[in-house]
C-alpha cells in the first residue's frame, strides 16, 4: 500500500500546485474557527517557524508535497489575520441617535424603501460605514454628500451557534452599524472619485432597464447585467430558488462565458469581411484581445461580486490563452483563479457564492477533463441536428454534475435542495445563452444612442418567459425539500472527498468516495436543538414534532423564519402560557409582565433548568444542581440552543460557539 502511494505521488507530481489553494482555504477556515484572536506576534512567529522547517524538508529533498502544504496553510493562517488588521471595521455596541455628515457610496431601491451604504465623515465615534434605510423620495445617486439623522442599531448576532454570522460578514464590508433615517439632506453632488462615478453609472443603467421594462422583467435585468438584484420580489426570487436556477440571477460563469463567447464570435465575424485584415493580421488574437476588456467593462458594471472575479480570471486566461496560442481551460487556471481570490479577499471562503462557485466548475473541469478532446472531434464531424444534440446532452450531463456538486453545500447553508433543477437548467441555460444575453448586449449598447424599443421588447420578453419557467417549475412536486442543518463535519468530509476525487486522476482518487459517504451518513444522525431563544429575548421557540412553538414577540416573525427554516420544520404555532415546561427544563416568557420575587423563588425550588427572557437571577442563582438563563446572560452570550435530556438539558450559547473576535460585540465602539 505504501509502495502504490509513493507511486501514485510521483505520477500525478503535475496536479501538486493544485492543492496550494485548498492548504491556503484550511489556513483561513482554522483562523474563523479559533475561539479567539491570534495576536500579530504569534501569528509572525508562527509563519516564520513554519517556513524553516518547510525549507529545511525542501533542502534535503524530502516531502515536496507535505512541504507545499504547510507553506500554504500557514500562509492562508497569516493572509487572514492580516487582513482583519486592515479592515478593522469599527462596530457599533450600543443603540443611538446621531446626526452626521457622509458621502453616499451605493445606493439599492427596494419596492417600498431605499437601502443606503454611507460613509461618516471626520465621526471617529462612529463606524467606517453604515447601512441605513429611508422611505423618503429623494434623487440619490452614490458620490452625494449627504447631512442624515439616524438611528443607528449594532448589527445583529447570528440566531443560532450554526447560523449565519451578519457581523462578521458586514465586518469585512467596513459596515458597523446599521439603522432607520429620521431625517436626510442633499447638501452637495459633486464626487471626483472614479469608484463612485462608477457606481454612478452602475446605478444610472439600472434605473435605465426598470424604466424600459417595469416589473420584475427590469429587476432581474438589472440583477443579470449590473448585479442588482433588490428589485427583485421575495416570491419570484422564490421560485427561481425552487426551480434551481437562482445561480442565473447571480453574475457568474454563465455569464461572463456568454458575453465573452458572444463578443469573440461578433467582433471575429466582423473582422472576416474585411479581407486585407484577414490576409495580414491574426484577427484571432484581436477577437480576444477585445473581448478581454468587454468582460472587464462588464465585471466593473457588475459590481465585482465572488462568482463574477472568479469566472473574469478563468475567462481572461482562456482569452490570454487564445492569444498566446495555449489553451487555458483547465484545472490550473481555476487554481489560479482560486489562489489569487483567497490571498486578496480570504473572507470570501465563507461565502456561499465561493463554495457554490468552485465546486461548481471543480466538478466540471473533472468530469469534462477525460473526455474533452472526443466530445470536440463528435462536435466538428457530426451534422447540425447532432450538434444540437450536442449541445443539449452537455447541458443536461453539466446541470447533473454541477447540481451533484453543489448539493451538499445548498443543503449546509440554506437548508434545502430542489429535484427539479436539471428540468430548470435544461430549459433556462439556452434560453439565457441563446436569446436573453444576447438581446441584453444590444439593449444596453442601443442606450448610447437613446435606446431601441425593438431591442428592449426581446429582452422583456425572454426575461418574462425565463420568469414563467421558474414559476411553473417551482409548482412541481419535490422543488424545494427542506433539511436540518447538518453537523459541521458534514461540509469538512464533503470538501476533502470532492478534492481528492477531482484533483487527483489516477486510481487512487476513488478513495474519496469513502469521506462522501461518510458525510451522507452524517445526515441520519443531525441533532437539531429542542428549544431555541433569542438574544434579545424577545423571542423563545420550543420544538414538538414537526411544529414550532413560538412565543408571541415583536421579533417572532423574523427568527421564526430563521429557525423554522433550520429545524427544517413545516409549520408552526403559538404558546400563549406565561410558562411552558419539557421534561426537567421549564421556559418563563416575561414579556407580558414581570414575576413577583415571591414566584421566582418558588419556581427555583422546584425545577432544575430554568430559561427565561426576564431577570431571574437576583432572586434565583445558578448552582451546580440548577441552571438558570435570564435576560442577563442572553444579552452577554447571545442566543441559546437547548437540546433535552433526562438529567435536564445541554445547551450552547452563540458566545460560547463563536468566540471572542474582533467582529463581535465586546471590540466595539460606543
Amino acid at each position: 500500500m505504501q509502495s502504490l502511494y509513493q507511486s501514485y505521488k510521483e505520477q500525478e507530481r503535475t496536479r501538486w500546485s493544485l492543492w496550494c489553494p485548498v492548504g491556503l482555504g484550511v489556513g483561513i477556515c482554522s483562523y474563523f474557527c479559533l475561539p479567539y484572536e491570534p495576536t500579530t506576534t504569534a501569528v509572525i512567529g508562527s509563519l516564520c517557524g513554519t517556513l524553516l522547517c518547510a525549507g529545511f524538508l525542501l533542502k534535503y529533498r524530502k516531502a515536496y508535497f507535505t512541504s507545499l502544504l504547510i507553506i500554504s496553510v500557514a500562509l492562508g493562517f497569516t493572509v487572514a489575520k492580516g487582513r482583519t488588521l486592515t479592515v478593522a471595521t469599527r462596530m457599533l455596541k450600543e443603540q443611538r441617535r446621531t446626526t452626521f455628515t457622509g458621502t453616499l457610496l451605493d445606493v439599492e431601491q427596494f419596492p417600498d424603501k431605499k437601502r443606503l451604504i454611507i460613509e461618516p465623515i471626520a465621526a471617529p465615534e462612529l463606524p467606517q460605514r453604515v447601512r441605513l434605510t429611508t422611505k423618503q423620495s429623494l434623487e440619490l445617486q452614490p458620490g452625494d454628500r449627504l447631512r442624515v439623522t439616524a438611528d443607528l442599531l449594532p448589527l445583529s448576532d447570528p440566531v443560532s451557534p450554526q447560523g449565519y454570522n451578519f457581523r462578521r460578514a458586514a465586518f469585512f464590508q467596513n459596515i458597523g452599524a446599521v439603522g432607520r433615517i429620521t431625517n436626510l439632506t442633499i447638501i452637495s453632488r459633486e464626487s471626483q472619485v472614479v469608484a463612485l462615478m462608477v457606481q454612478r453609472w452602475r446605478n444610472w443603467l439600472t434605473k435605465e432597464l426598470r424604466e424600459w421594462m417595469p416589473d420584475q422583467a427590469g429587476a432581474i435585468a438589472a440583477a443579470l447585467i449590473t448585479g442588482d438584484r433588490s428589485g427583485i420580489l421575495p416570491r419570484v426570487r422564490q421560485a427561481y430558488a425552487d426551480a434551481g436556477i437562482d445561480h442565473i440571477l447571480a453574475i457568474s460563469g454563465l455569464h461572463l462565458s456568454l458575453v465573452a463567447g458572444l463578443c469573440f464570435l461578433a467582433i471575429r465575424r466582423g473582422l472576416c469581411l474585411i479581407p486585407p485584415l484577414v490576409e495580414r493580421y491574426a484577427i484571432k488574437k484581436w477577437a480576444a484581445g477585445l473581448a478581454l476588456i468587454v468582460i472587464a467593462l462588464y465585471l466593473v458594471i457588475s459590481g465585482f461580486a465572488v462568482p463574477a472575479k472568479r469566472a473574469f480570471i478563468m475567462t481572461g486566461l482562456i482569452m490570454i490563452g487564445v492569444m498566446l496560442d495555449r489553451k487555458a481551460i483547465s484545472m490550473r487556471s481555476l487554481a489560479l483563479s482560486a489562489t489569487g481570490i483567497l490571498l486578496i479577499w480570504p473572507e470570501t471562503l465563507l461565502t456561499a457564492s465561493f463554495q457554490l462557485s468552485f465546486a461548481a466548475v471543480i466538478a466540471l473541469i473533472a468530469a469534462y477533463e477525460g473526455g474533452r478532446d472526443t466530445a470536440q472531434t463528435w462536435s466538428l464531424k457530426k451534422s447540425w441536428w447532432q450538434k444540437g444534440f450536442l449541445y443539449f446532452g452537455s447541458i443536461l450531463f453539466s446541470t447533473f454534475v454541477a447540481t451533484a456538486a453543489t448539493t451538499p453545500f445548498t443543503l449546509a447553508l440554506f437548508n434545502r435542495f430542489t429535484l427539479q433543477a436539471i428540468i430548470g437548467n435544461l430549459l433556462a441555460i439556452p434560453l439565457t445563452g441563446l436569446w436573453i444575453m444576447p438581446a441584453s448586449i444590444v439593449a444596453v449598447l442601443s442606450l448610447m444612442w437613446g435606446g431601441s424599443a425593438l431591442a428592449f421588447k426581446a429582452l422583456e420578453t425572454g426575461l418574462i418567459l425565463l420568469t414563467e419557467i421558474a414559476i411553473r417549475i417551482a409548482a412541481l412536486p419535490g422543488a424545494a425539500i427542506q433539511v436540518a442543518t447538518p453537523p459541521p463535519i458534514f461540509l469538512v468530509l464533503i470538501c476533502l472527498g470532492g478534492l481528492w476525487l477531482c484533483l487527483w486522476q489516477r486510481p487512487w482518487r476513488f478513495w474519496g468516495v469513502l469521506p462522501l459517504s461518510c458525510a451522507v451518513a452524517t445526515l441520519f444522525f443531525t441533532n437539531p436543538p429542542d428549544a431555541l431563544i433569542a438574544g434579545d429575548g424577545s423571542t423563545i421557540a420550543i420544538r414538538q414534532g414537526d411544529t414550532l412553538l413560538v412565543s408571541p414577540g415583536k421579533s417572532s416573525s423574523f427568527y421564526k423564519e430563521l429557525w423554522m427554516k433550520e429545524l427544517a420544520l413545516a409549520k408552526t404555532d403559538i404558546w400563549d402560557t406565561t410558562q411552558l415546561q419539557r421534561g426537567r427544563c421549564l421556559f418563563i416568557d416575561q414579556s407580558r409582565g414581570w414575576l413577583s420575587p415571591r414566584d421566582i423563588r418558588k419556581i427555583c425550588q422546584h425545577h432544575k433548568v430554568i430559561i427565561s427572557n426576564g431577570p431571574l437571577r437576583k432572586f434565583c442563582t445558578s448552582t451546580p444542581q440548577r441552571i438558570v438563563i435570564d435576560s442577563q446572560q442572553l444579552r452577554k452570550n447571545g442566543a441559546h440552543v437547548f437540546w433535552f435530556n433526562a438529567s435536564g438539558c445541554d445547551y450552547k450559547s452563540v458566545r460560547a460557539a463563536l468566540g471572542d473576535r474582533p467582529w463581535g460585540r465586546t471590540a466595539s465602539v460606543r
